[in-house]
């Protein structure tokens, strides 16, 4: 069959490709041009493998007992809202995949914005989450409070408050 620009579009690339300390996991991210990629993690003892669908950016611990990795939204909703031009704080965010290798148990942790590993040592991830959406009815009783005169003193409080996002540390075998 000729190529033309058409197939291009079915081509996945092979991205993020990892191989656990002790040598018995594989990862990697099978992610198409357009759509939604896919984490395997294959056993390369029992050559068995695990696709979590839209998972990226997997990383082994040290010990090779935990994948850790990223869920991305679905492309398509996404897309249909980017489309309707949402703010960017009303589209879905990325989560987090934990993964423990020998029972093959998998967390989330929704609204994570990114995650690190510990280079020497494992058994604890630092994740950061994204910002807390807007709560509507605090809206309504501030601009309440600025008919009757509040001060703009407070208006700043609130903006510096705003500023980071929270961090957590988890300890991957006590959960």
């Amino acid at each position: 069959k000729p190529l033309s620009h058409d197939v291009y579009d079915g081509w996945k690339r092979v991205a993020g490709e990892s191989i656990s300390n002790n040598g018995k996991w594989i990862l990697y991210s099978a992610e198409p041009q357009e759509g939604d990629a896919h984490l395997v993690i294959l056993n390369s003892d029992s050559r068995s493998s695990d696709t979590i669908p839209r998972g990226v950016s997997g990383k082994f611990t040290e010990a090779s007992d935990f994948a850790v990795f990223s869920i991305k939204p679905i492309f398509s909703e996404v897309k249909k809202l980017k489309i309707a031009k949402k703010k960017a704080d009303d589209l879905p965010k990325d989560s987090l995949g934990i993964m423990r290798l020998a029972t093959k148990v998998l967390a989330k942790v929704p609204r994570v914005k990114s995650f690190k590993l510990p280079e020497k040592g494992s058994g604890w991830l630092a994740y950061q989450l994204e910002k807390e959406p807007a709560d509507t009815s605090k809206k309504g009783k501030k601009s309440a409070k600025k008919e009757d005169g509040a001060d703009a003193d407070e208006d700043q409080a609130d903006k510096k408050d705003e500023k980071g996002t929270t961090v957590r540390l988890r300890n991957l075998a006590a959960g």
